[in-house]
């Protein structure tokens, strides 16, 4: 996975005494769905590898499950203007630091860093959630991972669950943030020349 130098995200130093109690909220099966809502258990469709030229024939996608979480915006949702969204999937860290390999202990911890401060393209870093009866450790949303799931389908996942989670909005805008500045970089030659004093 391709590290940037140069950071996709602002360094994320802010305190946050409360641990992972402060980054979620508990949302009833009754609450519509929106933007920074936690799916689990979402079906997701892969496009095959082989196209038929046949257009009678039909070709079976993969499918799979994951726990995803949801990005479109909140208010696209809210105003009905989209009947189908984007969902991302959400991995424990542990299984994405399983990918790489790393010579020590010190390079696995510097490279747990750059995913924590946002230096590590398409990853954006949950905090581990406390909640009680929905506790889980630190994981990894994969924004280079995108998945389009009908909503109707969305809501009849979370209307077979008693309830789900959702991050609070200040996380959600910085995922937000995170998800489009992944789509957006621009690699510019550096035409001023470094300054010498």
């Amino acid at each position: 996975m391709t590290t940037c130098s140069e950071g996709v995200a602002p360094e994320r130093e802010g305190d946050d005494s409360q641990g992972g109690c402060s980054w979620y909220d508990i949302i009833d099966e009754d609450v519509n769905v929106t933007q920074g809502d936690i799916i689990l258990n979402c079906p997701v469709i892969f496009p095959p590898s082989e196209i038929s030229n046949n257009p009678d024939e039909i070709i079976a996608s993969p499918q799979e499950y994951h726990d995803v979480i949801v990005m479109t915006q909140a208010c696209d949702i809210e105003q009905g203007k989209v009947e189908s969204v984007v969902v991302c999937p959400i991995v424990n860290l542990d299984i994405i630091l399983a990918e790489y390999s790393f010579n020590n202990r010190k390079e696995k911890i510097n490279f747990k860093n750059k995913i924590r401060k946002g230096f590590v393209l398409h990853y954006y870093l949950l905090n581990e959630c406390e909640l009680e009866n929905d506790k889980f450790e630190y994981s990894v949303v994969n924004l280079g991972d995108i998945h389009i799931v009908s909503l109707e389908l969305i809501n009849r996942i979370v209307k077979e669950q008693t309830h789900r989670i959702r991050l609070k909005p200040l996380y959600r805008e910085e995922l937000s943030q995170t998800f489009a500045k992944t789509f957006m970089r621009i690699g510019l030659p550096r035409t001023i020349p470094e300054f010498k004093k």
